[in-house]
C-alpha cells in the first residue's frame, strides 16, 4: 500500500509517517509551503518577535527532508503560497470586513491541504493520503465520514466537516486512536524528537501573536483607517467610539476601551453603518441559529426535526439541538438550552455520537 503523508515537520505528522512506514507501507512525504515571511508582511516589532515562526515553512521543509532520508521515504515539496494567500488569507480578511468571524482552518483543510494531497496522490499513484490529525474515518453504507479521535482534548473532527466524499474515501488518520502524550513518548523513545520542529502550530499559522488585526492593518490599511471612529451603541445610545467594526467579534469584552462601570459585550456588528452594538451578559444567550453552506458526511441528507448534538466553536462543549430545514441550503437549529455568543462565520458541526453527520457556516 502506497500512502502519501502530508507532513508539516511537527511531531504529529512525523510520527504518523513513521507508523505507516513501520506498518510496511510505501510512504511518500508531501510538504506544503503555505505561508512564509517575505520581508514585507508585518511591522518591525511583530517581525522581530515572530520571525522564526513566520519562516517556519522553510525550516520545517528541512526537518521533513531529514525524516524522509532517515526512513527511506520519497519527499515532495509543493509551493501553494499564492493560492493560500488568495483563497485563505484574503478570504479571511474579507470575512472580518463583512462583519463575521471566519474560521480559516476549515477552509484550508478542504481547499488547500487535502485538495493538494488528493490531487498529488492521483499523480503519484498512491492508494491513500494521511495526515497527523487526531480524528478517525468511519463508513456508513457507501459513505465515508469523520469520527472523533480518542483523545478528547486533541480531537480535530470539528475542523474536518467540509471534506467531500472523494477525499474522505482515501484518508487515513494514523493518530486517531492515540493520545497526544503517547505520541510525544513514541517520538522520544524512537529518537524522532531531534527531527521534529521544536514548536508546534496550534493557532492560525499566518497570524503573528494570534492577532488578526495586524493582518488587517497591513493589507487593508486605508480601509481600516477609514473605519475608525464608528459608534458603540448600548441600549439605543452612543456610549463611545470604536477602532473599526472588523476589529471586534461577538461576545468580546476585553479591548473595547470603555469604562461604563459594568461589563459589556459585543452583541452585533453592522458593517453597513460601521456600528458595533453592545449588551449586558444576559443578552448574549440565544436559543437558535441559522446554518448554511452545508456539507453532509455520514448521511446524504437529514429528516426535518433531527435531534443531535452540535459544536458552535472548536473549544465549546456540544449542545443538544433540533434541526429543521429552512430551504434546500439552510437549516434552523433550536438548542435544548440557551447557548452563549453564537458567532456568524464560525462553523457548526453536528454529531451523532462520535460521528460527524454534517457541518455548515453559522449565518445568524
Amino acid at each position: 500500500m502506497h500512502v502519501l503523508v502530508g507532513c508539516s515537520g511537527g511531531v504529529d505528522s512525523m510520527v504518523s509517517s513513521v507508523l505507516l512506514r513501520r506498518a510496511y507501507c510505501e510512504v511518500s512525504l508531501s510538504h506544503l509551503l503555505m505561508w512564509c515571511y517575505d520581508g514585507k508582511t508585518y511591522d518591525e516589532q511583530v517581525i522581530s518577535e515572530k520571525k522564526e515562526d513566520l519562516c517556519s515553512s522553510y525550516s520545517s521543509s528541512h526537518h521533513v527532508f531529514s525524516l524522509a532520508k532517515a526512513f527511506g521515504m520519497s519527499f515532495h515539496t509543493v509551493d501553494v503560497r499564492d493560492v493560500f494567500f488568495k483563497n485563505i488569507v484574503s478570504t479571511f480578511m474579507d470575512g472580518y470586513c463583512a462583519g463575521i468571524t471566519p474560521n480559516p482552518c476549515v477552509l484550508c483543510n478542504k481547499d488547500i491541504k487535502f485538495k493538494t494531497l488528493y490531487t498529488q496522490s492521483l499523480s503519484l499513484g498512491c492508494d491513500h493520503i494521511a495526515t497527523g490529525h487526531y480524528a478517525n474515518i468511519g463508513r456508513h453504507e457507501k459513505r465515508y465520514f469523520v469520527k472523533k479521535g480518542v483523545d478528547s482534548y486533541k480531537d480535530q473532527s470539528y475542523f474536518l466537516w467540509s471534506l467531500p466524499q472523494e477525499y474522505l474515501s482515501k484518508i487515513i488518520f494514523p493518530l486517531g486512536g492515540w493520545h497526544k502524550k503517547d505520541v510525544i513518548s513514541y517520538a522520544y523513545n524512537n529518537n524522532l524528537t531531534s527531527l521534529c520542529l521544536k514548536k508546534e502550530s496550534e493557532d492560525i499559522c499566518f497570524l503573528p501573536n494570534c492577532d488578526y488585526r495586524c493582518l488587517l492593518h497591513h493589507y487593508r490599511k486605508e480601509e481600516m483607517t477609514s473605519l475608525q471612529g464608528g459608534d458603540f451603541i448600548l441600549g439605543g445610545k452612543v456610549v463611545g467610539k470604536h477602532q473599526g467594526y472588523p476589529f471586534y467579534t461577538i461576545g468580546q469584552r476585553k479591548g473595547l476601551g470603555l469604562a461604563l462601570g459594568f461589563p459589556v459585550f459585543v452583541q452585533q456588528i453592522d458593517p453597513c453603518s460601521n456600528t458595533v452594538f453592545l449588551c449586558r451578559e444576559e443578552k448574549l444567550w440565544t436559543d437558535s441559529m441559522l446554518v448554511t453552506d452545508i456539507n453532509f458526511q455520514k448521511y446524504t441528507t437529514i429528516e426535518d426535526g433531527l435531534i443531535c448534538r452540535v459544536k458552535i466553536r472548536y473549544n465549546s462543549a456540544e449542545k443538544e439541538c433540533a434541526v429543521t430545514w429552512v430551504d434546500d441550503k439552510t437549516v434552523r437549529v433550536i438548542f435544548n438550552k440557551k447557548v452563549r455568543a453564537v458567532t456568524p462565520g464560525q462553523s457548526a458541526v453536528f454529531y451523532e455520537g462520535d460521528d460527524v453527520i454534517f457541518g455548515g457556516i453559522i449565518t445568524k
